[in-house]
């Protein structure tokens, strides 16, 4: 398992490691290319498929990685909240 431990103690996941967690997360596509940008990398499509692998070679700031779980956590307060109720 690759990870990348900072001066806090907090385990960093890198690599595939960090490719696995985004493949699963509910961040859209803008949001990872935006990150991408942020770092100084540009890509010409927004599409998961060039943005993810682009991931996999960086090792990302305990900065970042709070940001990604920020996003993932919005998305799922937001999901959850988009609930209809139907009269029968």
């Amino acid at each position: 398992m690759q990870t990348k431990a900072n001066k806090h103690g907090m385990i960093l996941p890198i690599g595939d490691n960090l490719r696995n967690m985004l493949n699963k997360t509910v961040i859209s596509d803008n949001d990872l290319h935006t990150i991408l940008k942020e770092k100084g990398i540009f890509v010409s499509s927004k599409s998961r498929e060039s943005t993810i692998p682009m991931f996999s070679s960086l090792i990302i700031s305990p900065s970042e990685f709070e940001k990604l779980k920020r996003k993932t956590k919005n998305k799922r307060r937001k999901r959850k909240k988009e609930v209809k109720y139907y009269k029968v």
